[in-house]
């Protein structure tokens, strides 16, 4: 059989091949992390706190809206991986295909739907009356967007399926720049603020959809070229596996949404508006350093789920350990630099030195779990590359849905009712139990699904595989 540029997912050293998957995604979503970092550096040096808590306000919407991308992305790049490790292009091409039509036509639903009841929206996810503005202005601008952004996001994952990371790599980077050049320019020389903030996103957002869908489709750079079919059986058939499969990657960006309006409504509740915009700080710094770690765990879901296809387990659970291993040494770095320099990275934000004291406890006491949140990651990733939808969704949900929630309630009404000016530490600490608790439970979760899926699948040959349950 004539070999496929995709062999070496299966062929190639665990070390070498996660290297050569992981780096494209690391470069490209730290990029990404610089859309709404940048955003909040700027507005908060010309803005101040205000404008962080607006831009707070807005962040879970979107990553609601990014989660339509990350839902259909990351479910047709699961079936895209496990075909091309049966070498089966032409259900590949297929399910890219019934992919790009399913994204386009739910983020315009959505912008359409969000549009006119916006203010009421912020308000529920937590938005004070002088912060509401600002949070309106910006999410405006995002919705005409959100479109354009949602569709390079499959695109990337799709590509990233048949081991092509570095077209996702290329449209970040490109887009982050246009993003920060047109941040400067728009809120100081113009002095437009949060509205120069949002106009910088929205075309940032453009420019990268062009250069991924130039680079991979118009000059063909990618394998896997897309096929749409005309029979409707097979799209709702494509597009019932995608989302079934892409469920773990939705649950997991709509559980951290859940989580910032809790937050944000416990602080507008029990603290003030300076409480909420030590939070959106606190967030974006989190996105920051998650996005490296999301970058390692992305580059094991094309490698899982080829030798998924391929019936190669010994490099499954290889991959999965290696995995887990680079991630934790990356993040106990990370939280040491955010936990001995909080005022430094702090004051990236902000010029207030009031405020950047104001911030340095709460900013600590987020960040100490941090080091054990590549097992979720890892974990989440791996079992739905696997197709294993029900321990992945539990994953997904663990940390953020099943822990923190309850755990961030109860405790800040327990510290509350032991002295009110406390009230607000529920939200802060409640961050690390639920990163160290839900890292434990999806190690045994995933541990346990990977013995089991190689005894299940040992006598089965490749080329019958199916979806496990």
């Amino acid at each position: 059989m004539k070999s496929s540029n995709t062999d070496f997912l299966g062929t190639a050293p665990l070390g070498k091949v996660l290297m050569q998957m992981s780096a494209p995604m690391v470069v490209g979503f730290v990029v990404q992390a610089l859309y709404n970092i940048v955003d909040t550096m700027f507005v908060g040096q010309s803005v101040g706190a205000i404008g962080i808590g607006a831009l707070g306000i807005a962040f879970p919407l979107q990553i609601i809206l990014m989660a339509l991308g990350g839902l259909i992305g990351a479910g047709s790049a699961v079936i895209i991986s496990v075909e091309l490790g049966k070498k089966n292009k032409t259900v590949a091409r297929r399910v890219l295909g019934s992919a790009l039509i399913t994204i386009v036509a739910l983020a315009l639903l959505s912008a359409v739907i969000i549009f006119p009841i916006l203010p009421q929206v912020l308000t529920i996810f937590g938005s004070t009356p002088e912060i509401l503005p600002g949070a309106v202005t910006y999410m405006k601008y995002i919705l005409i967007g959100i479109p354009f952004f949602a569709t390079t996001m499959v695109i990337n994952q799709t590509m990233r399926a048949e081991g092509k990371p570095q077209i996702g790599m290329t449209s970040m980077v490109i887009a982050a720049i246009v993003n920060v050049v047109l941040d400067y320019i728009l809120i100081f020389p113009m002095g437009m603020g949060i509205e120069g903030a949002a106009i910088a996103t929205m075309i940032a957002q453009l420019t990268g959809l062009a250069v991924t869908v130039g680079y991979a489709f118009v000059f063909k750079h990618a394998d896997v070229q897309p096929q749409f079919t005309r029979s409707l059986t097979l799209f709702f058939t494509d597009v019932k596996e995608i989302i079934q499969l892409g469920f773990p990657a939705f649950f997991n960006n709509i559980a951290s949404s859940l989580v910032m309006i809790v937050a944000n409504n416990l602080l507008r509740a029990f603290g003030t508006s300076d409480d909420i915009a030590v939070y959106s700080t606190i967030s974006k710094i989190l996105q920051f350093v998650t996005m490296p770690t999301f970058g390692i765990a992305s580059g094991v879901q094309p490698i899982a789920g080829y030798n998924l296809g391929a019936k190669k387990f010994d490099r499954i659970q290889g991959v999965y350990h290696l995995a887990l291993k680079v991630t934790f040494v990356l993040l106990v770095f990370l939280a040491a630099v955010i936990f001995f320099f909080p005022g430094q990275i702090l004051a990236l934000f902000v010029t207030d030195p009031e405020f950047i004291a104001f911030s340095i406890q709460p900013t600590r006491i987020a960040f100490l779990g941090i080091f054990s949140l590549g097992f979720s990651m890892v974990s989440a990733i791996t079992l739905q590359a696997l197709q294993l939808q029900k321990q992945a969704n539990i994953i997904s949900l663990l940390r953020q849905i099943l822990i923190y929630v309850p755990l961030s309630l109860v405790l800040t009404i327990v510290f509350y009712l032991v002295d009110p000016q406390l009230a607000v530490f529920g939200v802060w600490i409640a961050f690390p139990i639920a990163d160290v608790l839900a890292a434990v439970i999806a190690y045994a979760i995933t541990v346990k699904a990977l013995k089991n899926l190689t005894h299940t699948h040992a006598s089965v040959p490749a080329s019958e595989l199916q979806p496990a349950q």
